[in-house]
């Protein structure tokens, strides 16, 4: 549907009715003064042929006259040829202001007024030397002052119409000017300003510089006007200084494809679109601007209140440009927003694990498989990927602990590989001296019995519950100081418990036995605010558990050294 056309403001009438003012002044005016001034001359030009063959003819009368007596008027020589003095002095007759008669003969021209000044000169016929009337210089005339007159009003009248031209288009090109330039464009060419709509939209961005409605007419009408480039330029420039979106080294010829300005039209349109921020973003990566749309995700969340889809996105594609940085600053965001929620811990564990942070790694690490709600679907990644950090770190036998959780969640993952590093880990940290005992049984009375179990931890005694889906010995804080558990104070996890989700710190038990099963420098997590139930100290984990091997039926728990 196409938009509807501005009406023109007061300013535009006035400015218009000015501009056709000027076109007349400056175009109709001097050429009807030119005709005006061709006429003029024309009709003084006739006036004087009138005159001089009057005048001519006058002259032969008065020889004729001369002729016919035999002799001129006295006072005159004999030999000469005559004229009369004042026809010798006719051309400064209009001169002589106390002769009116003479002017009226000079300007009327006839033959009557001529004879009559003869008649009634006081001279009379004085004759002298003849000269040709064409000798004197020819009388003013009346139409060479006009025509210095009109020249002059003409060139004023150009002069003021060029100032006023000149005036409008400095003032509209002034207040203008700002516009073009905030939109990234030369100013348009005359033809192309005056295309239905361009003009109003243009004035409307002049004075409201991030108008949405200004800018989706302007790119409407520049497109239907041919001007695709202008109008992608156009829509980067309004998107990078309107919404903050970091196009500024977006190439104009990737913004004029299609499926990067129809969604970016549609963000400057409805500004939260969710599906329109993702084919952005897609598009952009498939121009090859995969750092602009990532930031194109982030600048969508914070102009939307916080958008998590969107961050998660961003998160993705600067792990993949390896700004390990700036994805744990995008997924520490996330985590703000969904504190109880996996995902954004896990994309910070892989963004430090990336930087080389290892204890902030484990830690994220440790955080999203306790939060993730179905572990059956958890993929094998946060699990080797903490058993790498710890063999960085050199603690062999907590490398194992992890590859251990993996397993014990799907029989399938027993694969010759999560074995080949379990066997290494535990013959680098000489693990097998760090354990003692034989082998323990446990019944089990009923399914899905929770089995609890008394265990001995740094000499403390306390009940804890067997669960081999739990990747470290949970402690309840209490129990952890009583039993004076080292306690990493830097570090910060999130535990998942009966009673919900708590925050916890990484520790190390110097020792930890059940029964006659005794393993030294265990991996726990301390809770540090919640409970798992009326005296219940804690969980006994696969940290504890993965030093041992460990089989499960319906009837009983089997535990034993490993050998």
């Amino acid at each position: 549907m196409p938009e509807p056309e501005l009406p023109l403001s007061l300013p535009q009438i006035a400015a218009s009715m000015l501009l056709l003012l000027a076109v007349i002044v400056v175009v109709v005016s001097p050429a009807a003064a030119l005709l005006w001034i061709y006429l003029e001359r024309k009709r003084d030009y006739d006036r004087d042929a009138v005159s001089q063959q009057e005048f001519n003819e006058a002259i032969s009368s008065q020889q004729s006259s001369t002729k016919q007596t035999g002799s001129p008027p006295a006072g005159t020589a004999s030999n000469s040829r005559y004229i009369p003095e004042a026809a010798r002095e006719l051309p400064l007759l209009e001169q002589a202001a106390d002769e009116a008669s003479c002017k009226e003969a000079v300007r009327d021209g006839t033959r009557e007024a001529y004879t009559s000044y003869l008649q009634e000169s006081p001279e009379g016929l004085n004759a002298t030397e003849a000269r040709d009337p064409h000798d004197h210089p020819p009388p003013p005339r009346y139409g060479d002052r006009t025509f210095r007159i009109v020249a002059s009003i003409v060139l004023l009248i150009t002069l003021a119409g060029g100032g006023l031209l000149y005036w409008h288009y400095a003032t509209q090109d002034s207040g203008y000017i700002n516009a073009y330039s905030a939109l990234g464009i030369s100013p348009l060419q005359t033809t192309a300003q005056l295309q239905p709509g361009i003009l109003n939209r243009i004035d409307q961005l002049s004075r409201e510089p991030c108008s949405t409605d200004a800018i989706v007419g302007l790119v409407n009408v520049l497109d239907a006007a041919g001007l695709s480039r202008a109008s992608s330029t156009s829509l980067v420039s309004f998107a990078t200084r309107c919404r903050a979106y970091d196009l500024s080294k977006f190439s104009v010829d990737a913004a004029t494809n299609g499926t990067t300005g129809r969604p970016l039209e549609q963000l400057i349109r409805e500004r939260c679109d969710r599906q329109a921020i993702f084919d952005l973003g897609e598009a952009l990566i498939k121009a090859g601007y995969r750092r602009e749309a990532a930031s194109a995700h982030v600048t969508f969340s914070e102009s939307c209140g916080g958008d998590e889809p969107s961050l998660r996105r961003a998160a993705n594609i600067m792990l993949e440009l390896s700004d390990y940085a700036g994805a744990a600053i995008v997924a520490s965001t996330v985590v703000n927003l969904e504190p109880l929620y996996d995902n954004g811990y896990y994309l910070r564990a892989l963004a430090h694990d990336g930087a080389g942070l290892a204890e902030k790694a484990i830690d994220d690490y440790i955080t999203a498989l306790e939060l993730a709600g179905n572990k059956d679907n958890i993929i094998g990644t946060p699990y080797f990927n903490m058993a790498r950090l710890y063999e960085k770190l050199g603690r062999f036998c907590d490398a194992v602990v992890p590859i251990e959780a993996w397993v014990s969640l799907d029989p399938a993952h027993d694969t010759s590989q999560t074995r080949a590093i379990i066997g290494n880990n535990m013959t680098k940290g000489k693990c097998a001296t760090e354990t003692t005992g034989g082998r323990e049984v446990f019944p089990i009375s009923r399914p899905n019995q929770v089995i609890n179990l008394p265990a001995i931890l740094n000499g403390a005694r306390g009940t804890f519950v067997l669960d081999t889906g739990a990747t470290f010995v949970s402690l309840k804080h209490s129990f952890a100081q009583k039993a004076d558990v080292e306690i990493d104070q830097d570090s910060v996890v999130l535990l998942h418990t009966a009673n919900g989700i708590v925050e916890g710190k990484r520790g190390r038990a110097v020792k930890i036995q059940l029964r006659s099963l005794v393993a030294k420098d265990v991996p726990v997590v301390i809770n540090s605010t919640g409970a798992y139930g009326e005296g219940i100290d804690g969980l006994l984990g696969m940290s504890f558990l993965s030093r041992f091997n460990i089989r499960i039926d319906t009837k009983s728990v089997n535990i034993s050294t490993r050998h």
